[in-house]
């Protein structure tokens, strides 16, 4: 521990420390409190010191009575008592799944100890190295995997130790004394051994899972895929998802900067809402946003915020259209109102010669990002802001709907890192991302840098500027494509999107997720239960009722016709006779379409559940297909497909053309 005074620093082992407590608490405790000096200028301060504080206090409280007074004491303490931990949701769960883990050790092979001795000095001395095999031999690896990735042992390691430097006591004194298990009887190497042992023995993978990398190219297909496919609805979720994308690919940020991690978070307001972006017109179809990041992956705990600001361009040059994230942006937040009723079309919007597009100040608060439903291409409602999970998820999601490897934003992230440590330095891209600074660097980053705003981020990425590594712009990324296109996974992409088979391929995955779903045992019970509640509703009716297919469109039909709300159609009427209540039967009919909705609802949730099932583990198979297997086609149909990759997409003609985004 380091005490600084002035240009000295005074150097104190945390030995030293304890004994010097313990050395002052012991004379506390002999002979009264320790004396402490004071100077005779320091009284009068410090008596109009805690006169002042009193006496604001006082007026801050309303100058409470001796019975007020007490009711606000007892309150402090309650809330004392009630200060939660700062230890984040994840670290929490990996600790008390460690320790569910050690408890269930414990009653298998330990079965004569008791809940209160689960965490006693002797039992976790005597227990915690044959744990650590336990749950080795009790864990299955991934799916796809054969043996279990050594880092997921070491993970295990460190959350033990934290729960054993938490919980271990004296069975008797009940005092704390995991750290003496750990540190003075050697507990914590002989734990380390045992994972080094554990790896080496049962051959435990060592490597990294690979890394992927999204750049120009794959979010170019990803893009020019969620556009075509949002032609007739969902366009405005897509817009969203785009800007985020982009979020990543300018400015590295990561999932939990751009969406809440977990609940205290949301409920705090610590994500990104619309006060954090201005839009600056410059000119016709051209803009300038100022992004403001301020919550950052390990730095929401903190007293002072750790932030970024960014600046981002419109594209220059026609052919990078489609990565302008100022459109993206203007026109996301004009979709959604965020500039209240100002613009009644877009036009008006676009004409507009205000130097400033100004947000609503009544939705200044509203999220940034807004949390989707499952598919991606509707918000739910009511609004609610976007997790961080969330925007992993639907990145994959899309992703793998355009032919890619799944995965997660990391990989736009890691591609632009790497570009960035090329073009401008490895100490700038470090910046960028959000990196711990030198402390050198962090103290000209807080108080003098203008921060990431600095950096051109737009036209440096997609090559429109050079960067100080770069000879011209673009060489970087020049350079990295024809050094990568060898092994793309975009181009795989494209000649699976261009190959024959696809639509068979896809219509018999269809067909053979549908087979699979059908007969599923909680879908087969719950189809069964649908047609004997049928069968009771439609006993509630004329033999019409025959002629109607069993479906809860058709369950409200029925209602209605009977209900002479709605009149039944000639055919069917013919065909099959009139469809009218049974007397008396109205009132049993509605009570029982309320049982089928209820049914209906439940098939509709579990048939989603099943699909998505389904549909990631098709996508994982293909990534894990991409990953193993040989590169795809010959080099001619490579080359071919490696040039239409970097080709204009027809989205960015169709705009151009027009003037404006379709």
């Amino acid at each position: 521990m380091i005490f600084r005074c002035g240009s000295s620093a005074l150097l104190l082992n945390p030995m030293d420390i304890s004994r010097k407590i313990a050395q002052a608490t012991s004379i506390q405790n002999a002979s009264g409190p320790v004396p402490i000096p004071e100077s005779s200028t320091a009284k009068p301060k410090k008596a109009k010191r805690i006169s002042k504080l009193t006496q604001d206090f006082h007026t801050a409280t309303g100058h409470l009575d001796e019975a007020g007074l007490a009711k606000l004491a007892a309150s402090f303490q309650e809330w004392a008592a009630t200060v939660p931990s700062r230890e984040s949701k994840s670290t929490r769960d990996h600790r008390e799944r460690i320790e569910a883990d050690w408890e269930a050790f414990l009653q298998i092979f330990y079965p004569q100890v008791t809940e209160e001795s689960v965490w006693t000095f002797d039992v976790v001395k005597q227990g915690a190295i044959e744990f650590l095999r336990f749950k080795v031999v009790a864990t299955s690896p991934l799916p796809g995997k054969s043996v279990l990735k050594a880092r997921t042992l070491e993970g295990w390691f460190h959350s033990f130790v934290t729960s054993i430097a938490k919980n271990t006591r004296d069975p008797v004194s009940k005092e704390l004394r995991g750290m003496v298990l750990l540190a003075h009887d050697g507990l914590y190497h002989k734990l380390k051994d045992a994972v080094i042992y554990l790896i080496q023995e049962r051959a435990l993978d060592r490597k990294l899972n690979p890394k992927q990398y999204f750049g120009r190219s794959h979010l170019q297909a990803m893009f020019s895929y969620m556009l075509k496919s949002s032609k007739v609805n969902g366009r405005v979720a897509v817009l969203q998802q785009i800007f985020r994308i982009l979020c990543s690919f300018y400015m590295t940020s990561r999932p939990s900067t751009l969406g809440v991690p977990e609940a205290k978070w949301r409920e705090l307001g610590y994500y990104p809402k619309l006060r954090d972006v201005r839009i600056f017109r410059l000119g016709l179809y051209l803009y300038k946003i100022e992004v403001h990041w301020e919550h950052f992956k390990g730095k929401r705990n903190t007293a002072t915020a750790d932030e970024q600001v960014f600046i981002l361009d419109s594209v220059k040059l026609g052919h990078n259209l489609l990565f302008d994230p100022t459109l993206y942006l203007v026109l996301f937040l004009f979709c959604r109102k965020a500039f209240g009723e100002k613009y009644p079309t877009l036009d008006a919007l676009l004409s507009d010669d205000s130097a400033e597009l100004s947000i609503d100040e009544s939705k200044l608060d509203d999220p940034l990002f807004l949390e989707l439903k499952f598919g991606g291409k509707e918000f739910v409602t009511p609004e609610a802001p976007a997790t961080a999970a969330s925007a992993s998820h639907t990145f994959g999601d899309w992703a793998q709907k355009a032919g890619l490897p799944r995965a997660g934003m990391s990989a736009i992230r890691r591609d632009a890192g790497n570009n960035y440590g090329l073009q401008l330095s490895f100490e700038i891209a470090q910046d960028l991302m959000n990196h711990a600074p030198s402390d050198s660097h962090s103290v000209y980053r807080k108080s003098y840098s203008r921060n990431t705003a600095n950096y051109a981020v737009v036209g440096i990425r997609l090559g429109e500027e050079a960067g100080p590594g770069e000879a011209y712009p673009g060489q970087v990324l020049h350079r990295q494509e024809s050094r990568m296109d060898l092994k793309d996974p975009v181009i795989d992409a494209l000649l699976y999107q261009l190959s024959s088979t696809k639509l068979e391929e896809d219509k018999a995955a269809k067909e053979a997720r549908m087979e699979a779903i059908n007969k599923d045992p909680e879908m087969i019970s719950l189809l069964a239960e649908c047609d004997e509640v049928s069968d009771k509703y439609e006993s509630c009716f004329s033999k019409g009722t025959a002629a109607y297919e069993r479906n809860l469109a058709n369950v409200h039909l029925m209602y209605e016709i009977g209900s002479g709300n709605k009149k039944q159609g000639t055919e069917k009427k013919r065909a099959y006779g009139d469809l009218f209540f049974l007397s008396g039967r109205k009132e049993e009919a509605l009570q029982i379409m309320h049982q089928l909705e209820k049914i209906y609802k439940r098939m509709r949730s579990l048939h989603q559940r099943l699909e998505r099932k389904m549909h990631q583990e098709e996508f994982r198979q293909r990534t894990l297909t991409l990953q193993n297997k040989s590169v795809a086609g010959t080099t001619t149909e490579r080359a071919a497909a490696l040039l239409q990759s970097r080709a204009l997409a027809p989205e960015v003609i169709d705009a151009l053309k027009r003037g404006a985004l379709s």
